[in-house]
């Protein structure tokens, strides 16, 4: 696995020949026009 810092709380992760890009802000973010609830991936409920 390969991990990426883009800064702050941006990261990309690298494995298996897969990307997974991860940046957590949400709140106060003008660019995040979705429910955060429902953009979050909970594989282990």
């Amino acid at each position: 696995m390969q991990i990426t810092w883009f800064g702050h709380s941006a990261f990309r992760l690298d494995f298996g020949g897969n990307a997974v890009l991860i940046d957590p802000f949400f709140t106060g973010n003008p660019a995040f026009v979705s429910d955060k609830a429902a953009s979050a991936c909970h594989g282990h409920e």
